[in-house]
């Protein structure tokens, strides 16, 4: 039993089952109302990634909706971007990997999902253009900055604060405002409809004191300390945080590894104050491997400017990176 389930309500609740919802009708349904849908990754899981990716190249979910606002990626970029996914040059200039390498965050998207999820969208749109359908559009948001003018650990950490702040801009100006649906893809941490005290709002929390009810945030399953709760859950289904189930009684720490070690979670909440929709996959599993050969010629300058100002965790992360690029480099 979880931890933090109310017992009398389980008892007396014992054969209620959780409503499982199809992704790709839940998704269609909350971008027809014009909502803004958060669809959070778990970073270095590429299966959740692929899972969020079924669902937002869905067919029926492009003929709802092609914009897509991302946490990846530098805003500077767009135009170049643009010309690659879009076809409106028939050569685009500039190297479309500097699109994630410029980013104050970039080991993470050195991870091969991200730059596949790239191509993938401009072979989907290859495909649209010749059937005169509306091309997927992706909105890059991370504020344009030079590694030049990060001389501390104090600047690394103000630039990467101002991201969420990036994201709701974006969704603010281009889809708030203008009475739009959009897709959002962002590391679920992003998405929570509350934190902790002492910290700065989340792109949810600002588009909620902005505008209430119209933003829907769907949690990934990576993890579960009770594998009891998903019991009869058929992957891939989204089970609905407005319905009254046991899941929504859980609170974070029932989903997420490290409990309370991880101090910027908020843990006191159960999730249906947390999030609208719970994403579940089955098994996953962590994977750090990525194509070191095809980073090799630009990703070591990048590392070189950032490690000074990396965290002990992020450290870790990027130590098997340099040492695969010494390899290359040696041969």
């Amino acid at each position: 039993m979880l931890k933090h389930l109310n017992r009398n309500y389980l008892k007396q609740n014992s054969d209620l089952a959780e409503i499982q919802l199809n992704p790709i009708d839940f998704a269609c349904k909350t971008l027809s109302e014009n909502k803004i849908l958060g669809l959070g990754e778990a970073h270095w899981y590429p299966s959740i990634f692929s899972s969020i990716c079924d669902i937002i190249f869905d067919e029926r979910v492009l003929n709802t909706c092609t914009d897509i606002v991302v946490e990846m990626g530098n805003i500077k970029h767009q135009a170049m971007l643009d010309s690659y996914i879009e076809f409106t040059d028939h050569i685009y200039k500039g190297d479309i990997r500097e699109v994630l390498l410029d980013s104050i965050i970039f080991p993470v998207w050195l991870a091969p999902q991200y730059i596949n999820f790239l191509k993938s969208v401009r072979d989907i749109n290859l495909r649209r253009k010749r059937e005169k359908k509306t091309l997927i559009r992706i909105h890059l948001t991370e504020d344009e900055f030079s590694w030049k003018k990060i001389k501390s650990k104090a600047d690394y950490i103000k630039q990467n604060s101002r991201r969420d702040e990036a994201l709701f801009s974006i969704i603010k100006n281009r889809f708030i405002d203008e009475n739009k649906p959009t897709i959002v893809l962002a590391g679920a941490r992003h998405l929570l409809k509350k934190s902790p005290k002492f910290t700065a709002k989340n792109v949810r929390q600002l588009c909620d004191d902005y505008q209430q009810n119209r933003f829907v945030s769907v949690w990934p399953h990576f993890h579960l300390t009770d594998h009891s709760i998903a019991d009869g859950w058929s992957p891939p289904t989204i089970i609905s945080l407005a319905l009254n189930g046991k899941l929504s009684e859980c609170r974070f720490t029932d989903i997420s590894y490290g409990g309370s070690k991880i101090k910027q979670m908020p843990f006191k909440q159960p999730l249906h104050e947390l999030i609208e929709g719970y994403l579940y996959l089955g098994d996953v599993e962590r994977d750090f491997t990525f194509d070191a050969q095809y980073w090799a010629d630009l990703a070591p300058s990048y590392i070189e400017q950032a490690r000074a100002y990396l965290n002990p965790r992020q450290i870790t992360l990027i130590e098997p990176l340099i040492s695969s690029f010494k390899q290359i480099s040696n041969t």
